[in-house]
């Protein structure tokens, strides 16, 4: 079985193809807003390397959102368009569930959020053993205060990843521990969106990872390019502890997991017909999400 698997969700493209379960090619780079200038040229590209022809893929599989409005529709509008000229299978793969695998080796609570506009996320709940993941909620859009409430409920350390841990910050952050200059100041800090911070007892793979000077050495962590960022909290019952990840390029869904999770929809047939195919938006599709 061989997969196209593509992800439009986010500033990134990312494609991969499958083959038996197996890697073969990939591409995943920022895209800076030209999604629609670079998906076909890409695709086609892709297949080229693979030494395929468009006609030898079996199944689309397509990060469905939540995410960027006109990401989502590009990728939604390309996939429906090749599935139904070639008559092949479509399966569509939640974008939150994506990006939670990035940080499967994680224990405890993780929560992907991505900036929804209007003071709002999209956010979900995944309980991690540190082998698999194991969704806890809905697929959620509602205020960042709304969400910290859900999270202060829980008995579990927590790690939040993607775009909108700036909000994360901005709406606790003065439960935050004190770091030294080597890091940023508060004003900096509430707009974090491309460092690291994991436990230092979990391996997320992030072989670049060093030790950040902290302060109060009963929060310890690890950052990216030895920049100090916060966490929150406390390792009980009563104040779990909040740990972060958003390094360049590191949160973001990756066509391969797309693949990956999409051939386990495929054996388990969950098809998704062309013609009934849209983004996981979460906003009604009536809503204006330009204002504040």
């Amino acid at each position: 079985m061989i997969i196209l698997a593509i992800d439009t969700s986010t500033d990134y493209l990312s494609l991969a193809i499958l083959k038996d379960g197996r890697l073969i090619v990939k591409f995943h780079k920022r895209a800076d807003r030209r999604h629609s200038i670079l998906l076909v040229p890409t695709i086609e590209k892709l297949i080229k390397k693979a030494k395929l022809n468009i006609g030898k893929i079996d199944c689309f599989a397509i990060s469905i959102g939540p995410g960027s409005f006109t990401g989502l529709r590009i990728g939604v509008t390309v996939v429906k368009g090749l599935a139904y000229a070639l008559k092949k299978r479509i399966v569509a793969v939640p974008t939150l569930d994506v990006i939670a695998e990035n940080a499967k080796s994680f224990k405890g609570v993780v929560c992907p959020v991505l900036d929804a506009r209007k003071n709002k996320v999209y956010a979900c709940l995944y309980k991690s053993d540190g082998k698999s993941l194991k969704r806890l909620s809905k697929y959620l859009l509602l205020p960042v205060a709304d969400l910290l409430k859900k999270i202060k409920a829980m008995r579990y350390n927590v790690l939040f990843l993607g775009d909108a841990m700036g909000q994360i910050f901005a709406g606790d952050i003065e439960r935050a521990p004190k770091f030294d200059r080597g890091g940023w100041g508060d004003q900096e800090t509430r707009s974090i969106n491309s460092w690291v911070l994991v436990p230092p007892a979990e391996n997320l793979g992030c072989s670049m990872a060093v030790p950040a000077k902290i302060i109060n050495k009963d929060w310890p962590a690890f950052a990216f390019n030895k920049q100090a960022v916060r966490c929150f909290g406390g390792p009980s019952a009563e104040a779990p502890a909040l740990f972060f990840i958003g390094c360049e390029g590191g949160w973001h869904p990756k066509a391969e997991v797309v693949a990956r999770l999409g051939a386990e929809y495929f054996r388990n047939k969950k098809f998704v017909k062309a013609e009934d195919l849209e983004p996981l938006y979460l906003y009604s599709h009536e809503c204006d999400i330009t204002g504040k």
